[in-house]
């Protein structure tokens, strides 16, 4: 720990020194922008969008046709394993009795023996899948889970879902800086919050399709390619 503390406050002089030496530094999102100016508010920051899209997907997304849930997540990274535990040991066991035959698909590279294990009835561990098969999870599940409790920055895992328009349930670190609000991202930080949010969310189709709804129009207006320009091209301006 005193290791790791001693690295965090070098790195923190490295970046703080790039960012005097810059015109400019740029982050992924308003919370790093934050963090910067509370040490020093003269500090050049913006932030500008992490993910660039070419509009929303376009398959048609209505939670009647949908069913099942997923969570995403590369195993190598350790906040995805707690997550897949505490999923799968807390919160599963309080949602199961709640939502009929709806099915748990977790998702991703490098399972180890822990999250493998926990691949049982409607819990099902799929281990690493290709693009195709993920895009299909997408377009047949009815709702994302994000529960992670640790972790910094925008999470790519809510974001992607979110350009599918698949609906997502996460916690406070999951929708860190992802400025569409509670009503188009719900959070819940505790096993029995979260698990009566999935029980109710999933049987609420007319709440999923108005929370796919406003994704379309939230990508577009945060991570596509034309806010990317509307927001860089000042930037560039002066050296044309």
């Amino acid at each position: 720990a005193a290791d790791a503390l001693a690295a965090s406050k070098e790195w923190r002089a490295r970046e703080l020194k790039l960012i005097a030496r810059s015109d400019e530094a740029w982050y992924p999102s308003e919370v790093e922008v934050g963090a910067v100016k509370a040490i020093d508010p003269a500090l050049r920051v913006r932030a500008i969008p992490a993910y660039l899209f070419d509009g929303s997907d376009p398959a048609p997304y209505d939670a009647a046709s949908r069913r099942d849930v997923m969570f995403v997540g590369g195993f190598a990274h350790d906040p995805n394993v707690d997550a897949a535990r505490w999923l799968h040991d807390e919160i599963w066991p309080l949602v199961k009795d709640r939502t009929g035959d709806m099915r748990v698909f977790v998702i991703g590279s490098k399972p180890p023996q822990e999250v493998l294990d926990m691949n049982e009835g409607r819990f099902v561990v799929t281990g690493p899948v290709s693009d195709e098969e993920l895009d299909r999870y997408y377009h047949t599940c009815r709702m994302a889970v994000v529960p992670l409790r640790y972790g910094a920055g925008i999470k790519g895992k809510v974001v992607e879902a979110m350009y599918h328009r698949l609906p997502v349930l996460t916690t406070t670190t999951g929708a860190e800086g992802i400025p569409c609000g509670a009503e188009a991202l719900p959070t819940a930080d505790d096993a029995a919050g979260f698990a009566e949010s999935l029980a109710r969310l999933y049987a609420d189709e007319a709440a999923l399709n108005a929370m796919s709804a406003r994704y379309e129009r939230f990508i577009e207006e945060t991570y596509s390619e034309k806010r990317a320009a509307e927001t860089l091209s000042p930037e560039f301006d002066g050296w044309r």
